[in-house]
């Protein structure tokens, strides 16, 4: 047995309940990641697996209706007037659906301009298309092809490298590119073939557009009027659980 001054015990003693308390919160963390009780606390009472019953998060479920509903429409489009550009209308409208905007993040407009921004993607086809017709002789060297390919995914990639996640202008240019890629210029491409290719684009934005906008629209007046009548909901709710409460606010 070693004989210590009572401040070097103390002091020893100190440092040692601070470690052997980082220890103890280090396993309580470590016991909540994986669903156990903190340190010395008893195990939950266990329940039966069929008591379980999962929770439907409706927010998924109106944003999976608006992405059937527009790959319907398209699908009952081509099969009433066979639009040009068929094979490219259903993927886009779903997409554009699925993908468009449907939270509001503070300071912006939710979907209002989403038809704005429809025009806006229509405006840069065209460009796309006015520049294919031009270019598509050159692209008939298959050097001129991957370099040119090569250079359309570089710029999409250095443009969206910083995007936090899939928005509808990256899943235009995903379309976009597989339709280039598709024309393969080697062989004798007709003007009229570029056109039909996207005009089936232009349609099928059309139509995410106008089921991602008409059915359940991300407005800021919605969401103001939806988060005021659950402020008042629940106001309801207090006052009628603690009357108390509420008549010392008043």
């Amino acid at each position: 047995m070693i004989a210590a001054p009572l401040q070097t015990a103390i002091a020893f003693a100190g440092h040692f309940g601070a470690i052997r308390s980082v220890c103890d919160e280090l396993n309580n963390i470590r016991r909540a990641m994986e669903g156990l009780p903190r340190f010395g606390q008893p195990l939950p009472p266990a329940k039966p697996h069929w008591d379980f019953l999962p929770t439907i998060d409706w927010f998924w479920v109106k944003v999976g209706i608006k992405g059937s509903l527009a790959a319907v429409i398209a699908v009952l489009l081509l099969e009433w007037i066979n639009p040009p550009g068929s094979s490219a209308i259903p993927p886009m409208a779903w997409m554009v659906a699925i993908f468009a905007r449907t939270f509001l993040r503070v300071g912006e407009t939710g979907d209002l301009r989403a038809f704005q921004n429809a025009s806006l993607k229509t405006l840069a086809l065209v460009g796309c298309v006015l520049l294919l017709i031009l270019t598509t002789p050159f692209l008939a060297s298959y050097a001129v092809m991957n370099l040119v390919l090569f250079l359309i995914l570089f710029i999409f990639d250095f443009l969206t490298a910083r995007s936090p996640g899939i928005n509808s202008w990256m899943l235009v240019g995903f379309l976009t590119i597989s339709v280039f890629v598709g024309l393969n210029p080697q062989v004798p491409v007709a003007s009229q073939t570029t056109i039909d290719d996207f005009l089936g684009l232009v349609i099928g934005i059309g139509i995410g557009t106008v089921v991602s906008r008409l059915i359940w629209p991300v407005l800021p007046q919605r969401v103001l009027q939806d988060d005021l009548l659950t402020l008042l909901a629940q106001i309801k709710a207090l006052s009628i659980s603690r009357p108390d409460l509420v008549a010392v606010l008043r």
